[in-house]
Parts: structure tokens; sequence; C-alpha cells
């Protein structure tokens, strides 16, 4: 879960550059995502203060995830500089309001 949220964010180059971490319930290949996940807030780290990779994520966990990876995605939108458009209607042949 880790790896596809960094993924889905663009954030995979900066997730590469984490320590590692030496949690066995991790696999290998997804240490430095464990790491980056929990740095970011994406995934809550257990009452043991390991990462649970070897545990089914459960609901509330899943919904906790998508709730912080829209506040990452929303926040590195506003520091861009991007912009929605709200609404878009043709005011012509060749125009376009846009709001």
């Amino acid at each position: 879960l880790a790896a596809f949220l960094i993924r889905g964010l663009g954030m995979e180059a900066e997730a590469r550059e984490a320590d590692p971490s030496d949690d066995a319930t991790v696999s290998p290949w997804a240490r430095t995502y464990a790491t980056f996940a929990l740095e970011k807030n994406l995934l809550p780290a257990s009452e043991s203060g390991t990462f649970e990779g070897t545990s089914p994520v459960t609901r509330y966990e899943l919904a906790l995830a998508a709730y912080e990876a829209r506040n990452i995605f929303l926040a590195g939108i506003q520091e861009a500089g991007k912009v929605s458009i709200l609404e878009a209607k043709a005011s012509g042949a060749r125009k376009v309001a846009v709001k």
C-alpha cells in the first residue's frame, strides 16, 4: 500500500532516497517506501513501532491513508501554483469562458 500511494503521488524518487527501515515485517524492496510513508504520515506505525507490512490493512487504515494522500496531493498543487477549473462554457464560436 505504501508503494502504491507513493507512486500515485509521484513521490517515488523521494521515497527511494529515504533510509530503508530494518523492519522485518516489510519486504526488502519496499523498505524505503515504508520509511517514507511513515515520515509523511501516509500510514500509521503500529503500537509496537513496526510497519506491520505482513498484516492485512484495515478499512480504517485504508481510509486514513487515502485521506493523508489527498492532503499531500492538494498541498503539492497549492505549492506549484496550479489552479482548478470550476466551469468552462462556450461563449462564442471560438471562445470559452473559464471560471
